[in-house]
């Protein structure tokens, strides 16, 4: 259920808006910054790029670029407007699309990490400074409590971000959480040169493609309501390799080196949140943008722990619009 296993890692705060609530912009819109810091104080090498996003539509069709590029413009400012430019020299952005798109719209500052290796360095990071590491399923987290592999480990305060594995608890908090299925595949292709993420618009089965190091690139953007872990379905195989295809034919050759399956934790209206109580700080919900909303909501538990008074005196409400 670690979805964070199964990740593309896009820090995309703007070009996520076409979906998401204003909230996920503000929380996110820092990520790209938070994401440098994490990743020099960690002093790993980490896959990390800013180099914003290339959205182009699968069809050619220019009409789904300007209602991509309205739906954004409509939840925004004029200042963070300005990061959305129309595009129509493909071959000064994404060489390698130029042949087959005229028309795209690139949006700046946004970038990826590689969820992977961001997911070692930060447990190697860890355990360099003395944290204790005990693997396995928490069986039940309560204030000052989690019992662990038959065992109760006793805690200050106990910091609940199990994502879909807290579903199943007997709580108000986590009552709503529905889990959404997301599939990826990592591809090796030799024939392929693209520098940035870049989001394939359709109107059925819409893909972002995602470099990575060594000509590897993720491929995905399925979602299905449901909690099936089962591995990837043939349809989602064969619709994200195809749409992958028709975005460059280098895709053709590639190799297929991973199929991965992640549940998004997700809350009825597709929001994060937070709750405190004496000993026990629950966060939630994250949904589809875990890389780019983690570093802002550490730094709110972060700031829940500072505030002693907060944590072991009061409730704090659950983050909202």
């Amino acid at each position: 259920t670690a979805c964070s296993q199964a990740a593309a890692g896009m820090l995309a705060p703007l070009s996520e808006l076409e979906h998401a609530d204003k909230l996920v912009f503000e929380l996110g819109k820092n990520s790209t910054a938070l994401w440098r810091e994490i990743i020099e104080f960690m002093g790993e090498p980490v896959f990390f790029q800013d180099e914003g996003t290339l959205v182009v539509s699968q069809e050619g069709n220019r009409q789904d670029l300007k209602h991509f590029h309205e739906r954004l413009l409509r939840k925004l400012n004029d200042t963070t407007s300005a990061s959305i430019l129309p595009v129509s020299n493909i071959a000064d952005v994404e060489p390698d699309l130029a042949a087959r798109y005229d028309q795209a719209l690139f949006v700046r500052g946004e970038g990826q990490v590689d969820n992977r290796e961001a997911l070692a360095a930060l447990q190697n990071s860890l355990l360099n400074l003395g944290v204790r590491w005990d693997a396995g399923r928490a069986e039940r987290l309560s204030p000052h409590v989690v019992e662990l592999g038959g065992k109760s480990l006793n805690a200050d305060c106990v910091i609940d971000c199990r994502g879909i594995g807290a579903a199943a608890a007997n709580d108000d908090f986590h009552a709503p959480l529905r889990a959404v299925r997301g599939e990826v595949i990592e591809v090796e292709a030799p024939n392929v040169s693209l520098m940035r993420p870049i989001r394939v618009l359709h109107h059925r089965w819409p893909i972002y493609v995602v470099p990575r190091r060594d000509k590897r690139y993720l491929i995905g953007a399925t979602s299905f309501e449901t909690d099936d872990l089962s591995p990837v379905q043939v349809e989602s195989a064969l619709e994200l390799l195809s749409a992958a295809c028709r975005l460059h034919d280098g895709f053709c050759g590639a190799s297929i080196t991973g199929m991965r399956v992640g549940l998004r934790p997700a809350f009825p209206d597709n929001l994060p949140r937070v709750d405190a109580q004496p000993g026990l700080i629950r966060v939630n919900g994250l949904y589809r943008h875990g890389f780019l909303l983690g570093p802002r909501m550490a730094q709110i538990v972060a700031d829940r722990l500072l505030a002693a008074n907060t944590i072991f005196n009061t409730n704090v409400p659950a983050l909202s619009r």
